[in-house]
């Protein structure tokens, strides 16, 4: 009898159902699952047992990696020891990661859906050989306040930023991005 890892099971309680109906089992096709979450021995021969948070998956450098659910990129670039990193924000604070990459595909702010390529699998970061490091997370609720008042902030002030250049653009005689097809005639007030 095999048994879940007591972590794994919390994980698994306390996720949406968004994120469990995931639409990718997995984020490469193939490959051999090497670890998992848990504890486990270090595998860079420091003879401690440490505690590795996600799911490692033995596939050649190049493999192409797509998220395993649709969502927004939320960070695509280097990341202390999972090197090239690629984490999507699923929605509800989740967020999937994806790490050890060749090569990021995908910008901060992109949507993307499970057939996304967002990366090619590598073997960067603090790595024992090409793989794709894959680990869901739920961000703290002061983490998820935070980062909605930024979103917020950002939202308001791109939008304030817009009415501003529309007003101005009225008031001026101008239109939109047509600016010559859309000037009042000079004979308006006439």
């Amino acid at each position: 009898m095999r048994y879940i890892p007591a972590i794994v099971l919390l994980i698994l309680t306390n996720m949406p159902v968004s994120v469990l109906a995931a639409e990718r089992k997995s984020p490469v096709d193939g490959g051999i699952l090497t670890s998992s979450p848990g504890l486990r021995k270090d595998p860079f021969g420091s003879g401690r047992m440490v505690m590795h948070n996600g799911w490692d998956i033995a596939v050649p450098s190049g493999t192409p990696v797509h998220p395993t659910q649709e969502g927004t990129v939320y960070f695509a670039g280097q990341y202390k020891g999972y090197g090239n990193l690629v984490a999507i924000e699923h929605g509800k604070g989740y967020i999937s990661m994806y790490g050890h990459n060749a090569e990021i595909l995908v910008k901060p702010g992109m949507y993307v859906t499970p057939k996304t390529v967002i990366a090619l699998s590598g073997n960067t970061g603090r790595s024992t050989g090409p793989h794709v490091h894959y680990e869901v997370r739920q961000l703290p609720s002061s983490y998820q306040k935070k980062r909605e008042a930024e979103l917020t902030a950002r939202l308001k002030e791109s939008v304030t930023g817009q009415i501003d250049q529309l007003v101005e653009n009225f008031a001026t005689g101008k239109g939109g991005p047509e600016q010559e097809s859309t000037l009042l005639p000079s004979d308006i007030d006439q």
